[in-house]
């Protein structure tokens, strides 16, 4: 299974994107897509923290 539209507490999520990647390891997904809202007001955040989640890819294998 994959589930390709979550939203993390970068935009209006309830959970850290490494919380969405742990619970989508658990129920079994092959893949998941975070999928936050971004305007000119927060994409330099956004982009900041992509260079800290990429690691989940290898830790996750996901």
């Amino acid at each position: 299974m994959i589930d390709l539209h979550t939203h993390s507490t970068f935009s209006d999520g309830e959970l850290i994107p490494s919380e969405l990647v742990r619970r989508a390891v658990v129920k079994g997904y092959k893949a998941i897509a975070i999928t936050d809202h971004a305007d000119f007001t927060n994409i330099e955040h956004i982009l900041s923290c992509m260079k800290n989640i990429k690691s989940l890819e290898d830790d996750y294998d996901i």
